[in-house]
């Protein structure tokens, strides 16, 4: 049977290393405890500046701003997007074009092969364009062919690039009359539009990088024609 020390008192614990236990079962912590009828800050939480975390409301702005392009899709205008058509002529370029239907890409096709591709091939209109967010891309839109034929969507589409580049508008399909409409004059005030630093070159360049087709010899293209490369 174990037997207490006459020397030491039950309620002493400076010899055990042991705290007393208040009734909630939190250990007593003198920094913690009250000090004229206000309970004591740590002494570590005078070590940062409040304003340090104080967010900017204007967040959303700054990232736009410094937000920069990578890839530029080749794609018809969202019909829910606000976008603007550039201005200047230089941003637009008649083009030759493949089309991959099966996996949505657009393989631009040098022109001293277009005669060897002729069945396939396409005619179109290379338009810059950015939305509201500020992302730029291009818009193919198909040409009249050597008989001056073309169907009434690129016909209005064409019409659109003419008559609305330079202010913000909706591009939106109308399949009742097979044409493309515009909606126009937004709600609210809509900011300059954004265009890339390098220009239309360099929407160019983003847009077709590995997609460029210089040989007959073309994977996309043997796969047209029932071949497979070595």
């Amino acid at each position: 049977m174990s037997t207490r020390s006459s020397h030491s008192k039950p309620d002493d614990f400076s010899q055990t290393g042991v705290n007393p236990q208040p009734v909630n079962g939190s250990p007593v912590n003198e920094s913690t405890q009250a000090k004229d009828g206000q309970v004591g800050l740590n002494s570590q939480s005078a070590d940062f500046d409040i304003n340090q975390f104080r967010a900017d409301q204007n967040f959303g702005l700054h990232v736009q701003a410094k937000k920069k392009a990578v890839v530029v899709p080749v794609e018809r205008p969202n019909r829910q997007s606000w976008i603007c058509i550039h201005p200047d002529r230089t941003w637009r370029m008649p083009i030759f074009v493949l089309e991959d239907k099966e996996n949505r890409r657009t393989y631009l096709v040098e022109k001293e092969i277009a005669p060897d591709v002729t069945e396939d091939l396409t005619l179109k209109l290379l338009v810059a364009y950015t939305t509201r967010a500020g992302n730029p891309a291009l818009w193919t839109i198909r040409l009249p062919d050597e008989g001056g034929r073309i169907d009434t969507y690129n016909e209005s589409a064409l019409a659109i690039v003419e008559e609305y580049a330079g202010q913000w508008i909706r591009v939106l399909c109308d399949q009742n009359e097979r044409s493309y409409s515009v909606l126009t004059s937004p709600p609210v005030e809509l900011p300059v539009p954004k265009w890339p630093d390098g220009g239309f070159e360099w929407m160019f360049r983003a847009a077709f990088k590995g997609r460029i087709i210089k040989t007959t010899e073309h994977p996309f293209l043997l796969g047209l024609r029932g071949r497979t490369g070595l």
